[in-house]
């Protein structure tokens, strides 16, 4: 919880983090010996209490700073300059190219707020301009955002080339055929599969990761460019996903194998 807390404080994405964590543990509660049960939620209702406390303490001092309630404005200001800046470029049916120069102008407008320390004017016309681009846009505003996420889910190969260097190298040869231009959607087909895979053996284990990899996915979808950072926390779920399925791929493959020896073992009996 303490952990969980201080994360939100560092990175704002694990904000609503908890609520997942809630329904997950009203959907499977715990099974066997009713005293267990209660030490067990005693510890999540501890863990999650200080999970939302310490960045409630942040709230408060931005509430008396700022006079805006907020953990953080950078998941509202991304949103007005990523998400809602391309549906605008969208729907003037600008060039693509065009993008990061219009980007840059939005967020050139809100400095003088920035430097002002206005926080909250900032994020009162954020949000503003969120919900109207929304309401005039509906269908552009959310195709933006779900091709958006599907682009960050598909481009974490961006951020293991910039964390693990060696990663290139090593494995350079498999990464240029499963890759394009840093972007590798067989990862996310091996995610899905890995789910189903593990939802037959334990289907509470398999919700609560593909909810945790969904959980930061979504939120991925609001900014461009940096959006694989948002939905870094994601690789400790997927690579457990991707395992699974790769097992199974691999049983796959052995099962034929398996068969045919077993039928020449018994004609040579």
């Amino acid at each position: 919880g303490i952990l969980g807390g201080l994360s939100v404080l560092v990175r704002s994405v694990a904000l609503f983090y908890p609520l997942l964590l809630i329904i997950f543990a009203l959907l499977y509660p715990f099974t066997g010996i009713a005293s267990h049960h209660k030490n067990k939620y005693r510890k999540i209702v501890v863990a999650i209490l200080l999970f939302v406390l310490l960045p409630a303490v942040w709230v408060i001092r931005n509430t008396a700073a700022y006079n805006t309630p907020t953990v953080s404005g950078t998941g509202v200001s991304a949103a007005k300059i990523f998400l809602t800046g391309k549906v605008i470029h969208k729907s003037q049916n600008r060039s693509p190219y065009e993008f990061r120069q219009f980007r840059d102008s939005i967020f050139k407008s809100m400095e003088p707020d920035i430097k002002a320390g206005n926080f909250k004017e900032l994020n009162d016309d954020a949000v503003d301009l969120i919900i109207s681009i929304f309401r005039k846009h509906p269908g552009l505003f959310i195709h933006t955002f779900f091709s958006t996420m599907l682009e960050n889910v598909i481009s974490i190969s961006t951020l293991q080339h910039r964390q693990l260097p060696q990663y290139s190298r090593q494995f350079k040869f498999i990464d240029d055929r499963l890759s394009q231009d840093f972007k590798n959607p067989f990862v996310l087909v091996l995610v899905m599969v890995g789910f189903v895979v593990l939802a037959r053996k334990n289907i509470a284990v398999a919700i609560f990761l593909i909810s945790t990899y969904t959980y930061f996915a979504l939120l991925s979808g609001v900014t461009l460019a940096q959006g694989s950072r948002i939905f870094y926390p994601a690789l400790s779920v997927w690579p457990i996903l991707v395992a699974a399925s790769l097992v199974f791929i691999y049983d796959l493959i052995l099962l034929p194998i398996k068969i045919i020896s077993r039928k020449m073992k018994n004609r040579q009996e």
